[in-house]
């Protein structure tokens, strides 16, 4: 629609509530970025979207899963949340589920052939690979830590979604924590 020339932008994202969950969530997916095969784990509080941890590494083994969970137990200590993975052989070993035990954390994996529950972790790579990713070479593997680290700063502290009702991942968190 236009009036007098200019147009007349429509709200396409309403602002709504903050979603206040009862228990925060997280999600865990590795994911391959570039052709030279990376491996990382990203994890992302499903409710408030906020990516909480990365880590990565050349290899995907049990040492880069441990890694991401003592980032996710330093960054939140008081947290208990349910960990949802895949069925990666580093998620079913019993050193990694005592280690989730003892820190009070419920482990959850979807049932094999059923991946939609990790649609939120999957949609992350969408967002970062397209908007950071195609379209650019990377001529080594420090450029691209650095673009996957400063996007999750970004994507964190200055990326405005419309299902946070137009804040931030860590606005979002911030109004969390103060309730």
């Amino acid at each position: 629609m236009r009036i007098s020339g200019k147009k007349q932008w429509r709200n396409i994202c309403p602002a709504r509530a903050a979603p206040w969950p009862s228990r925060k969530s997280t999600s865990c997916a590795p994911g391959t970025l570039c052709w030279t095969g990376q491996r990382s784990i990203i994890v992302i509080e499903i409710l408030l979207k906020r990516i909480v941890s990365v880590a990565l590494r050349d290899a995907n083994d049990s040492a880069l899963v441990h890694e991401t969970l003592d980032q996710v137990l330093a960054a939140d200590p008081d947290a208990h949340p349910l960990f949802h993975s895949d069925r990666g052989f580093q998620y079913t070993t019993r050193v990694f589920h005592d280690k989730l035990a003892a820190a009070g954390m419920t482990q959850s994996m979807s049932r094999v052939g059923k991946c939609i529950d990790n649609g939120p972790m999957e949609g992350f790579w969408g967002i970062l690979k397209r908007e950071r990713y195609y379209g650019r070479k990377f001529t080594s593997r420090e450029q691209l830590d650095r673009m996957i680290r400063e996007y999750i700063a970004y994507y964190n502290f200055n990326r405005l979604q419309c299902r946070l009702g137009i804040h931030t991942p860590m606005e979002v968190f911030i109004q969390y924590r103060a309730t």
